[in-house]
């Protein structure tokens, strides 16, 4: 596999973020009281952009609240995620925001995946600890009832084979040379556990060069 130069994400983030969530946030709740006010998301924000991942899924930000909530959550993590993407920030929060606003169980492996932003590769890993391709879409697939081996032939194997127009969040992206697999979020950004040294990031899939690829779907909605 050949990569191109990549980085680390940032810790903690910073005057940058906090600079790009107003222009990526959609409209704000009129039910305020009810909701994530601009001071407390200014405070989360303040913390380490892995803890958002975690933390501010937006399932559980919005499982008693209103679409435009779920606007308002999606876009301040998008904005973090943004600001960590050097280039491709603009169309990563794009991508992000979309792909968490999908609904059903598409939303739901999408969110899982972030949980999983910023830790570490580990070559037969599935957890926190350390995790690689084939373990991050499989515990992703897990949390809406579907078992994946931890293998990338095999996901491939299960997988119908989709073209990229066609992609959805959710599906997922294989290499040709049965080395890697990614999640695919959409506007041409996949979520993945690339190699050692490297978290789980969410990069543009021309970070990859050299290698092929093809879509796959597991999911039939």
């Amino acid at each position: 596999r050949r990569l191109q130069a990549s980085r680390k994400p940032a810790l903690i983030a910073g005057s940058a973020v906090l600079a790009l969530i107003p222009g990526l946030m959609f409209a704000a709740p009129a039910n305020a009281a009810e909701s994530i006010s601009p001071q407390q998301l200014q405070a989360t924000i303040a913390s380490n952009s892995k803890l958002i991942a975690q933390k501010l899924q937006v399932s559980a930000a919005v499982s008693d609240g209103s679409l435009q909530k779920e606007n308002y959550v999606a876009g301040a993590i998008a904005g973090i995620v943004a600001a960590e993407s050097g280039p491709n920030g603009p169309e990563v929060a794009v991508a992000l925001a979309q792909a968490l606003q999908y609904g059903g169980e598409r939303e739901k492996i999408v969110e899982t995946a972030l949980t999983y932003l910023g830790d570490p590769y580990a070559l037969g890993g599935a957890s926190h600890d350390g995790i690689d391709c084939s373990g991050l879409t499989m515990v992703a697939y897990a949390t809406v009832g579907i078992s994946l081996v931890h293998y990338v032939p095999s996901q491939d194997a299960v997988a119908a084979p989709i073209s990229e127009a066609d992609a959805q969040p959710g599906d997922l992206v294989f290499f040709n040379d049965d080395e890697h697999v990614a999640l695919y979020l959409g506007g041409g950004m996949i979520i993945e556990a690339p190699d050692y040294g490297i978290p789980v990031r969410i990069v543009s899939l021309n970070t990859w060069s050299g290698i092929g690829y093809h879509f796959g779907r597991i999911l039939q909605s």
